[in-house]
């Protein structure tokens, strides 16, 4: 009778540890969006009564089974590895214990979905958009203060040439032409990435939106200098015309100002024309008394004698 009571006690005993160890446990994230670089913490939750041996975790596309602590902290690069995915993607995880005393697995917690997006697209800023082969330009591509960029890279579209860079760039026009594979003058259009360091893995941002250097050569930019130089002609009047110069002359009482020329390279050419032409004019001009006529001068004089 004590025997059997002892094994009663006994199938009391492991059914009891069975039944605890058939208990699922729970799994709680304590963020359900992260990026590559960030961090998740896993927590298994299993039954205070149960002594527990080791926890697993399994992630529903890939099928992969880690062993790992019942509270485990990883990274978003690893779990996208873990479930063998890239970024953007949504990893399902779900977990499980083994007891010490060699009780059966326990059940299968419910699905946690955790959401990893990718590192945030950087901008790309050139300074100044306009030079030359001899002038220099700034790159800059910007990148977000909340991830540890390790390398920052520079392609341009025409040639898909890639340069590994400070994220800070200064690069004349003619090493600009070089690496897109191109001569002056051409348009150079680049965009930039850039690099995380997360443990073994090298993580990769999204590509910025192309930015536009327009590439000029020396001798383009010497005739546009020179075409934006105006010159202004002397105003000679023809013989017709010297009537319309007196009348007006008459009715203003003063002498016409004369419109100078602005030197270009032909500066003995005009300085010649433009003597030629003063000299008209001054001729012109000093046969004009102060707005008197030949007639009326020799009335004055002859009223003078009069008075004598």
């Amino acid at each position: 009778m004590a025997g059997r009571l002892l094994f009663v006690f006994f199938m009391y005993v492991f059914n009891g540890i069975q039944t605890e160890a058939r208990l699922p446990p729970k799994l709680t994230v304590n963020s359900a969006v992260i990026t590559e670089t960030d961090s998740v913490t896993l927590n298994c939750q299993t039954p205070s009564s149960v002594s527990v041996s080791q926890c697993y975790y399994q992630t529903l596309s890939g099928g992969t089974v880690k062993i790992l602590s019942c509270q485990q902290t990883l990274t978003g690069s690893e779990l996208l590895k873990m479930d063998h995915q890239s970024s953007p993607a949504e990893v399902k995880v779900k977990c499980f214990y083994t007891v010490q005393n060699g009780g059966r697995n326990a059940p299968h917690s419910d699905t946690v979905s955790i959401s990893i997006q990718t590192l945030p697209q950087p901008d790309l800023m050139v300074n100044p958009a306009v030079i030359t082969e001899t002038d220099s330009v700034t790159l800059n591509c910007q990148t977000p203060s909340s991830v540890s960029v390790s390398q920052c890279y520079y392609q341009t579209l025409s040639g898909g040439t890639v340069k590994i860079l400070s994220c800070l760039q200064t690069l004349t026009g003619s090493e600009l032409l070089k690496m897109d594979h191109q001569s002056s003058p051409a348009e150079v259009k680049v965009k930039c990435f850039y690099t995380v360091q997360n443990g073994d893995i090298n993580l990769q941002s999204p590509e910025s939106e192309y930015s536009s250097v327009s590439v000029q050569s020396e001798t383009n930019s010497n005739k546009e200098s020179a075409s934006t130089l105006t010159t202004s002609v002397s105003i000679v009047t023809s013989p017709a015309d010297q009537g319309i110069v007196e009348k007006e002359s008459r009715r203003n009482q003063r002498m016409p100002s004369l419109i100078k020329t602005t030197v270009t390279g032909s500066e003995g050419m005009e300085r010649s024309e433009s003597r030629k032409s003063n000299r008209s004019l001054y001729h012109i001009y000093s046969t004009i008394y102060e707005g008197q006529t030949a007639a009326a001068s020799k009335d004055m004089i002859y009223s003078k004698l009069q008075a004598h």
